[in-house]
C-alpha cells in the first residue's frame, strides 16, 4: 500500500465506474444483488517474466441471501472524456489480456461472507511500460426471480507498469475545435474542445487551457478561456476535452489557441486559424474584463466572531454586465477526504456571504462590495478555512460573460499551523529528444496552503552532488488535502554506468521541508546515428529505498543527499 493510500482517498481516486441497475417492475422483491468489489483498482508493478498473483475479494452484504458472482476479463481503454471504459473493436491501448488470468470465473458468496480471487499477470521478456485490462463482476440472476431482479456490475481496472526498462512520455495537443449546434436560440450552441493525444508508454497528468479569439480588423481579440480541469491519459488514448462556451457566437474568423500541461510541464502550445460557420443572427459576446481586487484575501478569526473586508470589482468593459457573486468550497476540497478529516470540514463557504451579491456594473463601473465571515463559537479546529469567491458576469441578453475567482483564507487565531506533506511518487519518463525527466506527485497532508518547491539531487556513494533538478508545476498554492504534480528535466549524459542514491525534496513551509529517496541507475548504450557517427545513450530507472519520506527541518539539500550515500554503490 502506498502512503497516498494511508493517508488520502478520494471519491475521484474511486473507479467504481459501472454499477448499473437493471429493473424490471413486478409486483414484490424476490431477489436484490448486493456485493462489493475490493480493491477496485489493481495496481501491478513486475518486472518482464515475473508472475505476480494480486488478490481480489467478492464481498456478500446481503443479510439472508446468497450471492452469484461472475468474473470476466475484458479490454481496457479511455473515453474521450477520460473515464474507464471497456474497450470496443481495435484500441491502441496496451493490453495486458494474453498474459492475465483469473482462479475463477464464478463465486458463490454466502450472506455476509468473502469470496477471494486470484489474479495472476506475468508479463513477457519483451514488455515495457503501461499494460491494462479489466475485470467485469457482475451478480447472476436467478432464471425465475419471480420478482423485481436487480443486477450489479462493477468495471475494476488492473494497471500494470513492467519495471526494469525506462518508458517515453509523449503527451501533447493532436487539434483544437469548435462546434456551432443549432437547437433552441435561447440557449448556448457553441463548444470548444482540446484534443490530447498519448502516443507514449507512460501514463500522465494533463491539464490546460484554450483561449477563442475572433479577428476584428486586423488585430485578435479574446472571446473567452476554457479551462481544462486536470486528469489522467493512459498511453494509445486521444482525449477530446472542453466545454460549452455558454454563448452564440456568428460566423467569421476565429482563432484557438490550446496550452497544455503535462505531469506539471508545459509542452508545445497549438494555434489553428478557422473560419467558422456559427449562429448568422448572434453578436459576440466577449468576456468581461471584471477585476478584482485583492486576488487573494487573508482573514484572522477566532471563535465567535464576524470580520469584514471590502472586495473591489471593476468592469473594463464598455457595455453593461448583470454581476452574481456567492462563496463556493474550492474544487480541491470538495469530495476530498484524508482519515477522518473531509475537505468539506476545511471550507469557509458556510460562515462567508457576500453583500450585495448581484447587481449591474455599468461598462468602466466599479462596485465595492462586503465579504462578511461570521465564526460559529464552537466546532472550529482547523488552522485555516478556505472559500473560493466567485463572480459570474452575464450580458443583458442572458450570454455568459465569464467567471471571475479570489480565494479567502481564514487564519484561525487560536492555533498554530502545522505544514506537512507527502511524497507519494517519483518516476522517471525519456522525451522525444532522449532527454530524462522526473516526475513527481505531491499530496498535501498538512493543515495550511503552500507553494511547492520541489527538487532532486544525484549522489555517489561518497557522498558527491553529482547532478541537481528542479521540479515545477502549477504555480498556485496547494491547499491541504490537495494533490499536485510536478516535473524537471534531469541530465544524466555526465553520469557514468552505475548505482547512485537520488534524494527528492519538497518544501512545505518555512524551514521544513520533506524528502524521499530513491536508488538510481544508469546505463550507456552506442548507437549508431543517421549520419554513420557512434553516439553514447544514457537512460535510467528508479526503485526505492529502504529509508524513505524523511523530515528535513533545516531543509538542507546537500545533507539530505548523503543521507544516501551507504546503500548507493558504484559499478
Amino acid at each position: 500500500m502506498t502512503m497516498a493510500r494511508r493517508f488520502i482517498h478520494s471519491w475521484r481516486h474511486c473507479v467504481r465506474l459501472a454499477a448499473f441497475a437493471i429493473l424490471a417492475a413486478m409486483a414484490s422483491t424476490a431477489f436484490a444483488a448486493d456485493f462489493s468489489v475490493r480493491p477496485m483498482t489493481l495496481r501491478a508493478n513486475p518486472a518482464p517474466n515475473e508472475s505476480l498473483v494480486l488478490p481480489l475479494q467478492v464481498l456478500n452484504t446481503a443479510i439472508d441471501q446468497a450471492q452469484q458472482v461472475s468474473l470476466q476479463l475484458v479490454p481496457l481503454t479511455e473515453s474521450p472524456q477520460g473515464s474507464w471504459t471497456i474497450a470496443v473493436g481495435r484500441t491502441d491501448t496496451p493490453s495486458s489480456l494474453p498474459w492475465t488470468t483469473l482462479s475463477a470465473t464464478s463465486v458463490d458468496v454466502g450472506p455476509q461472507q468473502a469470496a477471494d480471487v486470484s489474479v495472476t499477470i506475468r508479463p513477457p521478456a519483451s514488455a515495457r511500460g503501461y499494460y491494462f485490462a479489466g475485470i467485469v463482476a457482475e451478480s447472476i440472476t436467478p432464471d425465475n426471480p419471480g420478482g423485481v431482479a436487480v443486477q450489479i456490475r462493477y468495471l475494476v481496472p488492473v494497471v500494470v507498469r513492467v519495471r526494469g526498462r525506462p518508458i517515453i512520455s509523449r503527451t501533447g495537443l493532436s487539434d483544437v475545435t469548435m462546434t456551432y449546434r443549432d437547437g433552441d436560440p435561447d440557449s448556448a450552441t457553441t463548444t470548444a474542445e482540446m484534443e490530447i493525444t498519448n502516443s507514449g508508454q507512460a501514463i500522465s497528468r494533463v491539464r490546460g487551457e484554450l483561449t477563442i479569439e475572433r479577428q476584428t480588423a486586423n488585430q485578435w481579440r479574446t472571446v473567452t478561456r476554457v479551462p481544462v480541469a486536470e486528469r489522467s491519459i493512459i498511453p494509445g488514448v486521444t482525449l477530446t476535452l472542453g466545454s460549452d462556451l455558454k454563448r452564440r457566437l456568428p460566423s467569421g474568423p476565429y482563432r484557438l489557441q490550446g496550452k497544455l500541461f503535462v505531469d506539471g510541464r508545459r509542452v508545445p502550445p497549438l494555434s489553428k486559424e478557422i473560419d467558422f460557420q456559427g449562429d448568422p443572427g448572434a453578436q459576440v459576446a466577449y468576456d468581461a474584463t471584471l477585476r478584482l481586487k485583492p486576488g487573494t484575501i487573508d482573514v484572522d478569526i477566532v471563535p465567535r466572531a464576524t470580520r469584514t473586508t471590502i472586495l473591489s470589482i471593476e468592469n473594463t468593459n464598455p457595455d453593461p454586465v448583470r454581476i452574481s457573486m456567492a462563496a463556493r468550497t474550492p474544487g480541491s476540497l470538495a469530495g476530498v477526504k484524508r482519515d477522518e478529516l473531509s475537505g468539506d470540514a476545511l471550507s469557509a463557504e458556510p460562515w462567508t456571504r457576500i453583500q450585495p451579491h448581484a447587481f449591474t456594473l455599468s461598462g468602466g463601473g466599479r462596485q465595492n462590495v462586503r465579504v462578511v465571515t461570521s465564526v460559529p463559537k464552537s466546532g472550529v479546529e482547523h488552522a485555516n478555512y478556505y472559500a473560493d469567491l466567485v463572480l459570474q458576469g452575464t450580458y443583458p441578453d442572458g450570454q455568459s460573460a465569464g467567471e471571475t475567482i479570489s480565494t479567502i483564507r481564514l487564519r484561525n487565531a487560536t492555533m498554530k499551523p502545522d505544514p506537512d506533506a507527502v511524497i507519494d511518487g517519483v518516476s522517471i519518463v525519456e522525451g522525444d529528444h532522449a532527454d530524462t525527466f522526473l516526475r513527481m506527485k505531491i499530496i498535501n497532508t498538512g493543515d495550511t496552503d503552500f507553494l511547492p518547491a520541489a527538487s532532486a539531487s544525484v549522489v555517489s556513494a561518497d557522498g558527491q552532488v553529482l547532478a541537481n533538478a528542479d521540479l515545477s508545476g502549477e504555480p498556485e498554492p496547494l491547499l491541504p488535502l490537495g494533490e499536485r504534480n510536478l516535473s524537471g528535466k534531469l541530465d544524466i549524459s555526465r553520469l557514468e554506468a552505475g548505482t547512485y542514491g537520488l534524494a527528492a525534496n519538497v518544501r512545505v513551509g518555512t524551514g521544513k521541508s520533506v524528502t524521499r529517496t530513491f536508488v538510481l541507475s544508469v546505463t550507456s548504450e552506442d548507437v549508431t546515428g543517421a549520419d554513420g557517427r557512434t553516439h553514447t545513450i544514457s537512460s535510467a530507472t528508479l526503485r526505492e529505498n529502504d529509508t524513505n519520506d524523511i523530515r528535513d527541518n533545516a531543509g538542507d539539500r546537500s545533507e539530505a543527499a548523503t543521507s544516501l550515500a551507504g546503500p548507493a554503490s558504484a559499478e
